[in-house]
């Protein structure tokens, strides 16, 4: 399900999120969307592609992100979250895991990175010209 280029899209992610457990790709970027990401998403336990970038998302990355044991990219860069990227998401790199893309907003273009991330592929605005490629191609 992607919804991307959506101004309409306004609002926050609605915790009901989670009742799609089954859904493998979901993408709401360029929107509208403010608030933080649902606990929630840590139900989605078939998730493959998660993208939220170039919204006004804002509070910590959810540990519950570390139940997505199929993510495979994900993309969060370009909004206003603080904190890190949970540990359990680094983990799940390839050789060993399926995660092949995180991006977030860890550039220090400013003097201090937004979010923390010791295994983010890409970091900040010029991850966005390299999703859009990558999204092409699937």
């Amino acid at each position: 399900l992607w919804m991307d280029d959506n101004p309409a899209m306004k609002g926050t992610i609605p915790t009901t999120i989670g009742l799609a457990p089954k859904l493998a790709s979901f993408a709401a970027t360029n929107c509208e969307l403010f608030g933080s990401l649902p606990t929630e998403l840590g139900l989605m336990l078939k998730m493959e592609q998660l993208w939220f970038y170039d919204n006004h998302l804002t509070g910590d990355i959810p540990t519950q992100l570390n139940n997505l044991y199929n993510l495979k990219l994900l993309g969060l860069q370009k909004n206003d979250l603080l904190g890190q990227v949970p540990e359990g998401v680094c983990k799940r790199f390839t050789p060993f895991g399926k995660l092949e893309k995180i991006e977030a907003d860890c550039d220090d273009s400013d003097g201090t990175p937004e979010v923390a991330c010791t295994c983010c592929t890409c970091c900040g605005e010029g991850c966005i010209n390299d999703q859009a490629r990558t999204r092409r191609s699937l």
